[in-house]
Parts: structure tokens; C-alpha cells; sequence
């Protein structure tokens, strides 16, 4: 049985009301199509509110067929607050079972609708149909010490997981940030041995312009590891804590205890710590998950389903120089959840861990306080969704990681798929309390 309390929220005065994003300050106006509190829009082609299809994006030597698995197959996304007014989507995957396209698309947020734009030059591998007639490691077409295109030094299309991350201006990111991966994995359509793991080796895109131009991957690092197991296994996903300039990881196998691991961005190389860091034994979940930095707790949390489809959470203090894994969370309601899930992100206006694709709930998102003291029991809170909205979850064969809080649309923006005929369908939930 869920516990149901009435929740409190921080005051008006406390949100900074007046503005979009959670940083207070001035600011436009929410877009229209961002609901009331609590509530849920759909949008789609048919009623106006996406502008055009995702497919619609593809580039002349790849097929839409297999670009919209650039979303759909093991791929992640990650907001953009740095583009125009409402900030956007950038999307970025593929790989190993999905396709070889190495695009970044993005999905702008305007005043009438979610545009979808492509913002890269992908590699024409040599081939009519790189997708369908090409093994890429067979034929030589990728460098797989840093996991890159020979054609011309891009990074490949990589099973991204939750391994990107948006680099802020304010930390070296372009005029509207930089997209970085500190790891590719399972990279290559048709990828086979060797090195079908990946490297840690780190690339970026930077956003300089928000239009297409001539923008390509490039290599971020001069230092190259193995990213293989036991000692690195995948799944892996990746949260950028920008006070330290690092990027941990969160990934399946090796064997608990593990040590923690970073990438540090100043000296563009990987780094093992002397705490225990966060990891996914093999026999404690699978294929998903979801790590969030919580910035006003100096916070790492990390979240997965168990073999027994219960929600584990578990922290890390990331205030400290060695940090090392705090412990794991008691729930005062267990939330059901199913391999593969990543649905669940914090919203800074009512400090929250929303967590959605409860199992047989899609009509209700939870809500996760995190208590003073962290050994302290935390509070679940089911919201049900006015309006008799939902939020189904995405597919049940295949991980993506696209359910991400939107500061300055004060609201959940999620796409699990990218429609092959027809709508793309958008859902957008804007929390209570904001």
C-alpha cells in the first residue's frame, strides 16, 4: 500500500516565482503548452506542438529507420538550459545494436512547440547504407583505441546510456554549453570484438551557434583506458558535478566493494579514488538506472530496480576531496519498479526526487524527500496527476534515458521513443509545487 500525506513546498518567495528556471531572477513567461502544477500535456504532430518529426532530421547518408534508434536503442539525452530562451534536448546514441549515425540532434524548446533539429555533420562512412552494409569493426572503419570514425576522427555512434553530460559556460562549455561524453561504449553498429566495450577516452561537441554550420565530435583527452570488465563494465552513466569539475561514474560489474571513480576534466584523464564508490553489482540490477547531482546538498544520488523489482537508492557526498558511498536510503514506501527504468530526476522548487514508471501507476508520480540526516528514513509521497494524465513508461526491451527535469520550463520533458511513422508523442509534467 502507498502512504499518501499532504505535501508542503517551499513559499512563494523561496521559488523565485517570477522566473521560468530554478535560479530565480527575471525571466520570459512559460511557453503555453507547459501545464498547470500537477498536471500532464501530450503533445504531438497531429495538435500542432511539435513542429515536425524527430526522423525528419536525418542526414542524406544515413536512413530515418535507423537515426530515430539515436533515441530508441540504449541512448540517453540531457538538457540544455543554455539554448535560447527554453533551452532544449540534445540527443545522442545509437551504436552497437542501434545504427553507426553519429548526429546530435537537439529538441528546441520554443513559444509554439518542441522543434527538433539536427546540430552535427555525422561521418559518411563509405558505404550506400552504412547502417545495413557495413561491419564497422570488420572493415576497419573504426579507431578503436579512442573509439572514433577513421573516415574522419568523430567520435563513433556509442550506446550512450546516461554516460553524456552538458558542460556549462561558466565551466569552459561554449556560448550555449558543451556536450561531452568522458566514455563510449558498445559503439558501431554491427560492433563486434574486439574493444565492443568501448574506451574512456572523452569527446565533445561545442555549441558555439545553435544552427547546423560545420560542427563535428572532437576528441577531448590525451589519455586513452580500458573500459572493459571486470574492472569496467557497461551499463554506465556518468553525472557531472561542476564545484569539483568532475564526472562520476555509476556502473555494473567489477564486484562490490569498488572503488570510486571520476574524470577529471582539468586534467582530462580518468581518476580512482580511496573511498567505495557507487556500482551495480551483476546480481543486484541490469541494463538502467539514474544518477542526479543534487547541487544543494553536495549530493550524489544513485538509483536502479533490483533483481527483485524494488527501487534502490543510495548517496555519496561529493562535498569532499575523496568522497566514498554513504550508504543506502530507506524508502518509507517501496516503489515497485522494472528492469529496464530510468524515470526519475530533482526539481530544485520543490526539492523532490520525482520518480515516475512505478510499476501499474502511471497515473501518479513520487515524490522522494531527502531528510536532514541521510540514515533517516526518506519520505515518499505519491502524487496522482490531475486531470487523469500519465506517464507510461517507456519500452520494455530496450534502455533509454530521456526523463529529465527542465528548469527553465519548470517541468518534466519526456520523449521515450522517436516515432518511425507517423506522431512522435512528447509528454510533459509539470510538478506540484512549482
Amino acid at each position: 500500500m502507498t502512504r499518501r500525506r499532504v505535501a508542503t513546498y517551499p513559499s512563494a518567495a523561496t521559488r523565485a516565482d517570477s522566473a521560468p528556471w530554478s535560479g530565480g531572477g527575471g525571466g520570459p513567461s512559460l511557453p503555453p503548452w507547459v501545464p498547470a502544477p500537477g498536471e500532464v500535456a501530450v503533445l504531438t504532430q497531429s495538435n500542432g506542438l511539435l513542429l515536425n518529426t524527430y526522423r525528419s532530421q536525418v542526414a542524406s547518408n544515413y536512413s530515418a529507420a535507423n537515426f530515430i534508434t539515436t533515441v530508441n536503442d540504449y541512448s540517453g539525452s540531457v538538457p540544455n538550459p543554455y539554448w535560447g530562451v527554453y533551452g532544449a534536448r540534445v540527443f545522442f546514441g545509437g551504436g552497437h545494436s542501434g545504427t553507426n549515425d553519429n548526429s546530435v540532434t537537439v529538441g528546441e524548446y520554443l513559444s509554439a512547440g518542441i522543434n527538433f533539429k539536427r546540430v552535427s555533420v555525422p561521418t559518411n562512412l563509405p558505404s550506400a547504407d552504412p547502417d545495413d552494409a557495413v561491419n564497422v569493426y570488420t572493415n576497419s572503419y573504426i579507431d578503436t583505441t579512442y573509439q572514433e570514425y577513421s573516415a574522419d576522427g568523430q567520435a563513433a555512434s556509442p550506446h550512450t546510456y546516461q554516460m553524456q553530460y552538458l558542460v556549462p559556460p561558466a565551466n569552459g562549455g561554449g556560448t550555449y554549453g558543451t556536450l561531452e561524453l568522458c566514455a563510449l561504449s558498445a559503439c558501431g553498429y554491427h560492433g563486434v570484438s574486439p574493444n565492443v566495450n568501448g574506451a574512456l577516452a572523452a569527446h565533445r561537441m561545442v555549441f558555439n551557434s545553435m544552427e547546423l554550420g560545420t560542427r563535428k565530435w572532437e576528441r577531448a583527452t590525451s589519455t586513452v583506458g580500458d573500459f572493459v570488465s571486470p574492472t569496467w563494465g557497461i551499463p554506465g552513466y556518468t553525472v557531472y558535478v561542476p564545484p569539483q569539475d568532475r564526472v562520476y561514474i555509476l556502473h555494473q560489474g567489477g564486484g562490490l566493494p569498488a572503488p570510486v571513480r571520476w574524470h577529471d576534466r582539468a586534467l582530462r584523464t580518468w581518476v580512482t579514488g580511496t573511498g567505495t564508490g557507487l556500482e551495480i553489482d551483476s546480481m543486484q540490477g541490469f541494463d538502467s538506472g539514474r544518477v542526479l547531482y543534487i547541487q544543494s546538498r553536495g549530493l550524489i544520488v544513485a538509483m536502479w530496480p533490483t533483481t527483485s523489482n524494488e527501487l534502490a537508492v543510495e548517496w555519496m557526498d561529493v562535498t569532499v576531496s575523496q568522497p566514498t558511498r554513504g550508504g543506502r536510503a530507506t524508502l518509507s514506501t517501496t516503489l515497485a519498479v522494472s528492469d529496464p527504468w530510468s524515470m526519475a530526476d530533482w526539481c530544485p522548487l520543490n526539492n523532490r526526487i520525482l520518480v515516475a514508471g512505478v510499476n501499474s501507476d502511471a497515473g501518479a508520480v513520487h515524490e522522494i524527500e531527502i531528510p536532514t540526516t541521510l540514515t533517516n528514513t526518506w519520505t515518499v509521497t505519491r502524487q496522482a496527476i490531475s486531470g487523469g494524465g500519465t506517464i507510461p513508461k517507456g519500452s520494455a526491451t530496450s534502455f533509454e534515458s530521456h526523463f529529465w527535469y527542465e528548469e527553465k520550463l519548470r517541468a518534466i520533458v519526456y520523449m521515450p521513443k522517436a516515432a518511425a511513422s507517423g506522431d512522435d508523442t512528447v509528454r510533459v509534467y509539470r510538478p506540484v509545487g512549482t
